[in-house]
């Protein structure tokens, strides 16, 4: 087994070796020139400045008192509070994930916060 993965890899060094000494097809002189580079650099960077900017990925979570969050017994009272704050849903279910979610076999997804909220509490 182990002697048919170094084969393998013999093989692939091999193939490797060969295209790298190997010409570029349908051209003989395969370098260009420091200006060719440049003219196509500067292009690159026209074109990214020229392109709108997407949102950062992790936008700023709205404020809340994380000690009073992190005394609270169970999730319900989390996202009830969280949402008595008026915080959005999805970013209850982020600041749930931030705080509870490393142990958690699966996130805290907005689905779930939706659903605490939509249930009444229980007469007790």
């Amino acid at each position: 087994m182990v002697e048919e993965q170094e084969n393998e890899l013999n093989q692939i060094e091999q193939s490797v070796a060969t295209n790298l000494n190997t010409p570029l097809q349908g051209s003989e002189e395969a370098e260009m020139s420091t200006e060719e580079v440049e003219n196509i650099v500067v292009q690159e960077i026209e074109t990214a400045a020229s392109e709108p900017q997407t949102k950062t990925k992790m936008e700023s979570l709205p404020s809340y008192d994380e000690v009073h969050l992190l005394s609270l017994k169970n999730t319900s009272e989390r996202i009830r509070w969280l949402a008595s704050l008026k915080i959005k849903n999805g970013d209850i279910a982020k600041i749930l994930q931030k705080h509870f979610g490393a142990g958690r076999p699966h996130p805290f997804r907005y689905q779930h916060v939706r659903n605490v909220l939509a249930t009444p509490l229980k007469a007790s």
